[in-house]
């Protein structure tokens, strides 16, 4: 019989446990980097993100060719509008051209004062 020191077993136990957390944390490494691949990462892109409190968000999402807007809380994530993805990028955020500029679609500051002129138009009226 060969000699044994009495802490064989505990060097064997502490050697198993090791060799098993770096398999499990390769394993773990590996499944994380497939797991975009296999779920269609490239499908789905974050296009902004508007914090509207302390964990409450507020996220413009985009997927084939629509936008989704969606409500984002510690509970719950609830849609809020869906629209189809504009044509122009939005993430190359450049002065606006010209052209953009000589475009006959009034701006949102523009539709907000003139529905304002407007109610208060009607009201004169009224009265």
């Amino acid at each position: 019989m060969g000699w044994e020191p009495h802490y064989a077993p505990l060097l064997q136990l502490t050697l198993a446990l090791g060799g098993g957390a770096i398999v499990l944390g390769a394993v773990l490494h590996w499944i994380k980097r497939i797991r975009p691949g296999i779920a269609g990462g490239d499908d789905l892109k974050i296009v902004q993100v508007l914090a509207v409190g302390p964990r409450e968000r507020i996220i413009l999402l985009e997927s084939q060719n629509h936008r989704f807007l969606v409500g984002v809380t510690p509970s719950t994530v609830t849609p809020l509008w869906s629209l189809p993805s504009p044509a122009v990028d939005l993430s190359s955020r450049s002065e606006p051209s010209a052209a953009a500029a000589d475009s006959s679609s009034p701006t949102f500051p523009e539709i907000l004062a003139q529905r304002r002129l407007g109610t208060a138009a009607s009201s004169e009226v009224q009265s």
